[in-house]
């Protein structure tokens, strides 16, 4: 009967200034299918997250920040940020 702590790691990146408008025109939906493709190709385990319009968030367990330390968070948020940007283009022009 004793609480349980739960460590969760969160991690707030920024997107690049060339998605803003592109993004604002996405549904939520399609935003977060967007970084949760791009969380795979990072090879980031053990988190979830959300794309703003701005920003994206990640959250996860031990598994995310081992993997954060492994790839770097500059690299996490560059990678992240290509992604974010190719999947932007394809997504507005259908494809």
């Amino acid at each position: 009967m004793r609480p349980t702590v739960v460590k969760r790691y969160v991690f707030i990146g920024s997107v690049a200034s060339e998605s803003v408008e592109e993004l604002r025109a996405l549904g939520q939906s399609v935003r977060d299918a967007i970084l949760t493709a791009g969380v795979g190709k990072v090879g980031l385990e053990g988190a979830t997250g959300r794309l703003g319009v701005r920003f994206f968030t990640l959250v996860g367990d031990e598994r995310f920040n081992a993997s954060l330390r492994e790839v770097g968070k500059e690299t996490i948020e560059a990678q992240l940020r290509t992604h974010i940007s190719r999947a932007v283009i394809d997504a507005t022009l259908g494809g």
